[in-house]
């Protein structure tokens, strides 16, 4: 999929992966001018039919689109004060890609209580990341929840200071999501 996005200077860095990615033998699916769906944006686990949507920069028609796209059997769209959803979640997954938890800040999420039943009646936990390892509150935190994140892995550009939380990944867990930029590596 390549992404449509709604912060339209970002245009021409999708516009150039079309190009690109036409000339491979990849199929690739081109969101209407309407639709609106970026990377981060997405928290996906294939082995779940899993996807969280955030709706900052996506719009409703690009996150159906990309669920369709994805066959995907359960999303959820968090609605949040991040500019994308990585900002604020993450997901976290053993070595085998299944989601164990996720990471949230529930200060910036407001839909906190359907997205708190959503997690709930799939049996995932959810770690309270506060705002400064988020997007923050007031000031800018210092995103260390926004990792590329891969199965049994987690890469980060900060340490998480929320009191508890470094323990509790350390016990094998690791994130799984889209990442918008790989600016980590």
């Amino acid at each position: 999929m390549i992404s449509n996005f709604s912060e339209r200077q970002r245009q021409p860095e999708a516009e150039a992966r079309k190009a690109q990615f036409k000339q491979l033998p990849y199929k690739i699916n081109i969101l209407p001018d309407q639709a609106f769906a970026e990377g981060g944006e997405f928290l996906y686990a294939p082995k779940e039919s899993l996807l969280f949507c955030g709706q900052s920069r996506n719009n409703a028609l690009g996150n159906r689109l990309v669920a369709r796209w994805l066959k995907i059997k359960y999303w959820f769209t968090v609605i949040s004060h991040g500019y994308h959803l990585d900002t604020v979640m993450a997901l976290v997954k053993d070595r085998s890609d299944r989601v164990k938890a996720v990471l949230v800040c529930w200060d910036r999420i407001k839909n906190k209580r359907p997205l708190a039943a959503f997690l709930m009646a799939r049996k995932i936990p959810a770690f309270t990341v506060e705002p400064v390892d988020s997007i923050g509150n007031g000031v800018l935190g210092t995103l260390a929840i926004n990792c590329l994140v891969l199965p049994g892995i987690m890469v980060g550009g900060d340490r998480f200071q929320t009191r508890g939380l470094a323990a509790r990944l350390i016990t094998g867990f690791s994130g799984g999501s889209i990442h918008c930029l790989t600016n980590e590596l």
